[in-house]
């Protein structure tokens, strides 16, 4: 409970999250459909103790999450990220790297392109081209932050569409893996390799 993290995101929803490790380095991990937080917990102890803060969190509509009012909004879970961030900064953040599988890959290609001032990386664990209302190949067209685009061979359309995300990508500063497998999403990092 001591780890309990009580946030909104940028349109108002009420979001709770959980926060391990310390200091001003901080990941912020989104997750994927079919999931809540606890699908970051082992990848978030690892980082945490490696020294970075990690906030995990639960999009709107997800288990102790509220939910958007408006139908426009349900899907906007890239808000969510952008009050994440907004929320670690206060907190003393001086580096934020983003971090999200599925959904939540569209959640923080999205929240990238949006926030200000920016965030220092990206990382998308087998994002959509497109979540709701959200067009992830045209928030990566604006990028000048480094960004790394995962997916496996074997998760359906997922290796194309990182590859495509990859060449749209504007940042100079960008990586595109393609893993062996079939993983979807945040269980990529079960993968040694």
């Amino acid at each position: 409970r001591n780890h309990v993290v009580r946030f909104r995101a940028s349109d108002g929803v009420r979001l709770i999250g959980v926060e391990l490790g310390r200091g001003p380095r901080v990941v912020i991990l989104a997750h994927q459909g079919a999931s809540n937080l606890c699908i970051w917990l082992p990848y978030g102890r690892t980082l945490a103790a490696r020294g970075y803060r990690v906030l995990v969190f639960d999009h709107r509509g997800f288990d102790s999450s509220g939910r958007a009012s408006h139908w426009r909004r349900q899907n906007r879970v890239d808000f969510d990220v952008i009050g994440a961030i907004r929320t670690v900064r206060a907190r003393g953040a001086t580096s934020v790297v983003l971090g999200g599988g599925s959904l939540g890959g569209a959640a923080v290609l999205s929240a990238a392109a949006l926030a200000t001032p920016p965030v220092d990386g990206v990382i998308s664990f087998a994002s959509p081209s497109q979540y709701g209302l959200i067009d992830v190949f045209g928030a990566v067209a604006s990028f000048q932050i480094p960004a790394l685009f995962l997916a496996a061979e074997l998760d359906g359309e997922f290796p194309e569409v990182a590859r495509t995300l990859y060449d749209r990508c504007a940042s100079p500063d960008k990586q595109l893996a393609i893993v062996s497998g079939g993983r979807h999403g945040a269980p990529l990092l079960r993968d040694p390799g």
